[in-house]
């Protein structure tokens, strides 16, 4: 019985020892692994529109791509609550607009040895308003794809619209519209050229019809008062 608790004893004091040392790292250490942490890049893309099953939409969601992780390295994200462990040096989070913490660890030592700070911006639904149609966001923020304030509506509205006002642009057809109609007009006018008999003859039988029918009514008409 002795043997048997002095082995428990034993086994714990090992499991306790080997935790402890693979928990603590010397500063030397700490500094490398915080070296190579900072070697992480990360970029984003928008995911544009995004609609769910349950016929909800969303603009506000980015895929993030955490680059250039190193081995045995991993990655949290506090706000989710999640881990993400690269494949061939690499992760991919999807993450909506806002301010994010990414936690750099090491599995040599646990313990965190970077963040990354990362500002989602925020996409802006206006921009796919009407009313922005042929604008350079660059003179009209409020037509730009991202936007961080909260504007009204009306004010968006009172804003652009002065704009347009402003550069006579309320009428103006956008180079695609333009197009679009070049090609429809060139599309009939082939088309009445290589049927223009059929065109005519059917133009003939439309004018003529009511004529004769008028006709055929007027000598119907003589007959009964004859």
């Amino acid at each position: 019985m002795k043997k048997i608790k002095y082995l428990i004893f034993t086994l714990i004091f090992i499991s306790l020892s080997v935790s402890y040392v693979s928990a603590s790292c010397t500063s030397e250490e700490l500094s490398k692994l915080k070296a190579e942490a900072s070697k992480i890049k990360v970029t984003y893309k928008h995911l544009g529109k995004i609609e769910y099953e349950d016929g909800d939409v969303t603009y506000s969601l980015f895929d993030v791509t955490m680059k250039n992780i190193p081995d045995n390295f991993y990655i949290k994200i506090p706000k989710l609550t999640a881990t993400f462990e690269p494949t061939n040096g690499t992760a991919v989070a999807k993450i909506n607009t806002g301010k994010w913490q990414l936690e750099v660890y090491s599995n040599k030592c646990e313990e965190m040895v970077g963040v990354i700070n990362v500002e989602l911006p925020k996409f802006n639904t206006y921009s796919l308003d009407p009313l922005c149609e042929g604008i350079d966001e660059s003179e009209v923020p409020l037509c730009g794809k991202y936007y961080e304030y909260d504007v009204s509506y009306e004010r968006f509205k009172e804003t652009v619209s002065a704009y347009r006002d402003n550069h006579m642009i309320n009428n103006e057809e956008t180079d695609d519209e333009k197009e679009n109609f070049s090609k429809v007009f060139n599309k009939i006018s082939k088309f009445i050229v290589k049927y223009k008999l059929y065109f005519i003859t059917f133009s003939i039988i439309i004018i003529l019809t009511p004529i004769i029918i008028k006709l055929f009514k007027k000598k119907k008409k003589r007959g009964v008062l004859e």
